[in-house]
């Protein structure tokens, strides 16, 4: 390296979600897991307003906290949206129950700046750290996940998260090897993709770039901070029938070799967290391409997801075909 020339920092990666109809996020590494709000959760007597209770998470209980009620909003009516945002703080395990998950974002760490200051007099001026603002310039609040349970009133549900990590440490003979993976849903099936091959999740533009000469199931490009980025529909690379559900779908976006390729999926549900000996490879799918490597057991339950290969979703000469489109591509609007 030159003298003088310093090297690019590595982008922030966060997950967003929605509190109040106002988007938050936490920093990705903090974040375990993202589940759907258990059916049973268990009350318990004089506690603090944040405390909703306490669920059992692969044999230990996990405290759920309002994160809404930390940061002095008004909490909105728990529904099928919302989402327990599973976070490691220090020696600690909490569930914060949010909203609804939003996306994965991924900025430049100069996309962060201070809040300002005639701004930061509310109740949760001590918990947002930063501001990001996106390119299309709305603004998210960036909390402090380890500044979140300062206060006395609360601190007790930072102590009963250590002790169900502890729990769920010593439930296990060793500690398990794990990995983290992002399940996604089209149309009535949900499927898994390893999180490490995600660089973001954001929502579908309404218009998209047409690309001549590209596969039918290219539906086009699209612009992310400077980058021309192609779109796939995995409705019709996984020949799921009927219509899509109602609201805007997603795009995850992953990174194959030297190109970044979006899929356009129905929604982004869950971060999940699996051991390895609950991963398994995956059978003999006749007409799957070997696109499906494992499949996971992800409950209990017996509930099984298939786990995606990033890359047998695109064939070589497909990702070489695609390079060369985008070559010749326009500028997406």
């Amino acid at each position: 390296m030159e003298a003088g020339a310093a090297a690019k920092a590595p982008d922030v990666a966060l997950l967003s979600f929605l509190l109040s109809d106002q988007p938050y996020a936490l920093p990705l590494e903090q974040v375990r897991e993202v589940l759907a709000l258990p059916p049973e959760v268990a009350a318990l007597p004089r506690t603090d307003a944040a405390m909703l209770g306490v669920t059992s998470l692969r044999g230990a209980l996990l405290p759920l906290v309002s994160t809404a009620v930390l940061l002095g909003l008004e909490a909105a009516p728990l529904g099928p949206q919302s989402r327990v945002i599973v976070a490691v703080l220090g020696d600690a395990r909490v569930g914060l129950v949010v909203d609804r998950m939003t996306s994965i974002l991924r900025a430049p760490p100069d996309a962060l700046g201070p809040v300002p200051r005639v701004l930061n007099r509310g109740a949760g001026e001590a918990q947002v750290d930063a501001m990001l603002r996106l390119p299309d310039g709305a603004l998210v609040s960036v909390l402090a996940p380890e500044r979140l349970f300062r206060d006395e009133s609360v601190a007790q549900i930072l102590e009963d998260g250590r002790r169900a990590k502890a729990m769920e440490t010593k439930a296990r003979a060793a500690p398990a090897a794990a990995q983290r993976f992002l399940v996604f849903s089209l149309g009535s099936e949900a499927y898994a993709l390893p999180i490490a091959a995600v660089e973001e999740v954001v929502r579908l533009p309404e218009k998209l770039t047409r690309l001549p000469r590209a596969p039918a199931y290219v539906t086009g490009v699209m612009s992310l901070r400077g980058a021309v980025i192609p779109v796939i529909a995995q409705r019709e690379r996984f020949g799921v029938e009927g219509a899509a559900p109602a609201g805007r779908p997603r795009v995850v976006i992953c990174r194959l070799g030297e190109l970044s390729v979006g899929f356009a999926v129905d929604a982004v549900t869950e971060i999940l967290e699996v051991a390895d000996d609950r991963l398994a490879r995956a059978p003999d799918l006749t007409g799957a391409g070997g696109v499906f490597d494992r499949v996971a057991q992800v409950d209990a339950d017996g509930r099984v997801l298939l786990v995606v290969d990033p890359r047998a979703l695109l064939e070589k000469a497909e990702a070489d075909l695609l390079a060369d489109l985008l070559r010749e591509a326009p500028a997406a609007s």
